[in-house]
């Protein structure tokens, strides 16, 4: 017999007699029964389970294969709060899809969107108007000469919140429209030199026969930063009080920034949000924002018709209307395409409209050349349809073409 068939007890693989069953020899004991798991089938349990951890993990990774998200080039540019809410909005998402390109824009205003040009930190810097003299200067030294191009126009618009002359819903929701005040420039002027402190001023009431104008006082919002709305509204009432000089011998010139009086009836507000929402919350205020800001949110402004400058009607600021003002003088523009567009003539022509410039450097860099000429040329092409959509009004086509030779200009600068 061999050893693996050797009856329990042979330890030589020879017969024996067999012990009594129910008392186990000594030299012979019946043998512990082995553990379930030894030490090393958890370690190999555990190493396994620890490869299929890892592989579960990465499976989905090393299966379906994912891309990294390409790196689109940018395009830095800031300036007036009013093309930040246009380019995030509007033209960010198809600019992307159309062009490549990611449009970086800097909601400063216009004054610190033109130092973000010169300092090199944004390619264009937009603007509600010509850079001064002395930006010029400062930007011929650190670049050379800079260009604007008008990108569209805009209106500035008076908004007031007046409880007797607001829009009235009744108890079953019913809602009852009041026409908009009639303001003349010179009135307006008067209110925000100090002069006319009351809605129901004879002033006032002459342009609105009929309506019962409040015994109130006027609180006059004005912007605390430097804005180019405060600039183009400056321009108006600078010009019609140019006869006798009431804007410019209490405030100076046009400007982005004014010292205004410290009264208690004016009151402080930054950017065009602020004006809005404090005129809003204000009962008897007046200010001037954007016309973008008169309906923004819960917010929806009451803002005044203002006298033409022909004395024939009264404009809201309305697109067609900034059109109008354009139209009336796009034979006088000159070749560096800088304008204004207040108090022009015209029946239709809404006298508080502006110009939005895209200004930046005539010298490009080589690397970034083609894509500032792309996208000036893209903003004041394809993007035009979407501008008059808003409450904006886009270029006319003449102008559009003078804007071309500019930009031809930039892209075969040497």
């Amino acid at each position: 017999m061999d050893a693996q068939n050797a009856p329990v007890g042979s330890s030589d693989g020879q017969s024996s007699a067999a012990p009594n069953a129910s008392s186990p020899s000594p030299a012979n004991p019946v043998a512990s029964p082995k553990p379930l798991f030894s030490v090393r089938r958890l370690l190999i349990i555990g190493v396994l389970g620890a490869i299929a951890a890892v592989l579960i993990y990465i499976s989905p990774r090393f299966f379906n294969h994912e891309e990294p998200a390409p790196v689109h080039p940018r395009l830095e540019m800031g300036g007036t709060s009013i093309m930040y809410v246009i380019v995030e909005n509007k033209w960010k998402k198809p600019y992307l899809t159309d062009k490549h390109v990611q449009l970086v824009y800097d909601s400063t205003g216009t004054t610190a969107g033109v130092q973000q040009l010169l300092d090199g930190k944004a390619k264009i810097a937009f603007t509600h108007g010509a850079l001064t003299p002395e930006q010029r200067q400062k930007a011929k030294e650190k670049g050379g000469d800079v260009v604007h191009l008008p990108v569209l126009f805009f209106g500035v618009a008076p908004v007031y919140n007046v409880a007797e002359l607001n829009d009235k819903t009744d108890e079953n929701g019913k809602k009852t429209t009041t026409p908009p005040l009639n303001l003349t420039g010179e009135t307006l002027a008067n209110i925000f030199l100090g002069k006319i402190t009351r809605w129901d001023d004879p002033a006032i009431a002459a342009s609105n026969p009929g309506v019962a104008l409040p015994k109130k006082p006027i609180i006059v919002v004005h912007r605390s930063d430097s804005s180019g709305t405060t600039l183009v509204f400056t321009e108006y009432l600078e010009a019609v009080t140019q006869a006798n000089g009431a804007w410019r011998n209490q405030y100076g010139p046009p400007a982005s920034s004014v010292k205004w009086p410290t009264t208690p009836n004016f009151v402080p507000a930054a950017r065009n949000l602020g004006v809005a929402e404090k005129v809003h919350e204000t009962d008897g205020a007046i200010g001037y924002v954007d016309r973008m800001f008169t309906k923004y949110d819960v917010m929806d402004l009451k803002f005044a018709a203002v006298q033409n400058k022909d004395k024939t009607g009264y404009v809201l600021a309305e697109p067609e209307k900034m059109t109008a003002a354009g139209a009336s003088i796009l034979g006088h523009i000159p070749d560096d395409l800088i304008f204004d567009l207040a108090n022009k003539p015209g029946k239709d022509s809404y006298p508080i409209s502006g110009v939005i410039y895209a200004v930046c450097f005539q010298h490009q860099p080589a690397d970034s050349r083609q894509r500032v000429v792309d996208f000036l040329q893209w903003s004041t092409h394809d993007a035009q349809p979407e501008i008059a959509k808003m409450t904006f009004a886009p270029l006319p086509p003449e102008l559009v073409k003078r804007v071309d030779q500019k930009l031809e200009a930039i892209k075969n600068a040497p």
